[in-house]
């Protein structure tokens, strides 16, 4: 029985490409075969996703930078791994780069094709919805967790600079997304995300980067969850 599997802490997970859906997706992750060498990108934190990955042979690195560019690997993603369907699924940019560690090669389903997939067959959907998204959970809990502590930071910081002498500063419109970054250490382009996601929730209002306003209480209460979070 020809079978592949996903990168999963438990090896018993694995496609079996005699069902109709699995057969279906395997014809179109065959589409395009990607040859990646050595330290060639797959694709860049903060892109928004073009399809999905299979890591068919090779390694890839999942990798994020701090606010002076260092860089700081995530995850080693081995063959049989899948990449960039949380992104994909939900709509929003990649939170992690993803580039060759040796010579490469991926399997690549557009998002087009995807989507085509999903939307003409149901069972389809249902298997890589229920399925898929398991294989994922140890991958995007890193990377959502370290989001998750960069949320934590900032919003820890804005509540600090309202208590202390430099509270003025917030209040007199000088608080810029750059000085936050430098105040927190976090990368530029992922304070400004954090950012639009506390606008979205009502903690702070952004104009022109430039923070003019923010919720301290509701600051402080995230701070709170996000310490409890660590600790249980």
């Amino acid at each position: 029985m020809n079978t592949f599997s996903l990168n999963n802490k438990s090896s018993k997970r694995k496609f079996d490409l005699k069902k109709p859906e699995a057969i279906a997706l395997f014809e179109l992750f065959q589409k395009t075969l990607l040859q990646l060498k050595s330290n060639q990108i797959l694709f860049k934190k903060n892109t928004l996703p073009k399809g999905i990955y299979y890591i068919s042979k090779g390694t890839i690195k999942i990798v994020t930078t701090d606010a002076k560019g260092k860089e700081i690997i995530l995850q080693n993603s081995q063959a049989g791994s899948l990449l960039g369907l949380n992104a994909l699924m939900k709509g929003k940019q990649h939170y992690y780069s993803a580039l060759a560690s040796v010579s490469s090669e991926i399997l690549f389903i557009s998002k087009k094709d995807f989507m085509q997939l999903l939307s003409s067959n149901p069972v389809v959907s249902k298997y890589i919805l229920i399925n898929l998204c398991k294989q994922l959970e140890d991958t995007e809990s890193i990377i959502e967790e370290y989001y998750s502590e960069n949320e934590s930071r900032i919003a820890e910081a804005l509540v600090i600079l309202t208590n202390s002498k430099q509270a003025d500063l917030l209040n007199s419109h000088k608080i810029s997304v750059s000085s936050l970054s430098g105040i927190t250490s976090i990368a530029a382009q992922q304070t400004k995300q954090i950012l639009i996601d506390f606008e979205e929730r009502k903690l702070v209002i952004v104009n022109r980067n430039i923070i003019i306003s923010a919720n301290i209480e509701e600051l402080k209460i995230l701070c709170k969850i996000k310490k409890q979070k660590i600790t249980t």
